[in-house]
């Protein structure tokens, strides 16, 4: 919601830390709230805005997440108001399968591509962050530093999501 995004950011900014857009896009209040604000680059694209990839000060790809490692999710259709299928460029009220994984790579030379995109995309300002559920821990850092990524995310199983399978939350 607005007020949650707003307080996130404020909170965030007084302990001097970043705030992150999660799926789906940046909301105006984060933007404003946030000193420190990093635009996430999803599998499932939803709400990718060029725009506001310049108005980010850093772009995060996730490859993966702690939640649904492998497995992808399920944004349910009651959670696609107006608002957030506007932000996300989605039909509302329509469930939505969030991706398992990116459709634009399928091994890390592809990362070196995205990763090169986003640096041209935003006239190589902005710090490019890679998020990896913490599965081969060893493996995705040397893959992201390969790929040029400037910051490596490990997200670990703890982090929520209310997209993820069953068998990832209740175990």
């Amino acid at each position: 919601s607005a007020h949650a995004k707003d307080a996130l950011g404020r909170a965030a900014t007084i302990v001097g830390t970043s705030t992150t857009t999660g799926d789906g896009g940046m909301t105006p209040e984060e933007r404003l709230a946030s000193k420190h604000l990093v635009y996430q680059c999803l599998p499932s694209r939803y709400g990718f805005n060029p725009a506001d990839v310049h108005k980010a000060d850093a772009i995060e790809v996730v490859v993966g997440q702690g939640a649904k490692p492998g497995g992808g999710g399920m944004l349910l259709g009651q959670k696609v108001s107006e608002r957030v299928a506007s932000m996300r460029t989605l039909p509302v009220g329509v469930d939505q399968r969030s991706a398992s994984r990116h459709p634009d790579w399928t091994g890390p030379d592809d990362l070196v591509i995205k990763i090169a995109e986003l640096r041209e995309a935003t006239n190589w300002e902005k710090p490019i962050y890679v998020k990896f559920g913490a599965t081969r821990v060893a493996n995705d850092v040397k893959l992201a530093i390969a790929a040029g990524a400037d910051v490596v995310v490990v997200d670990g199983m703890q982090g929520g999501t209310g997209a993820t399978q069953d068998v990832f939350i209740e175990h």
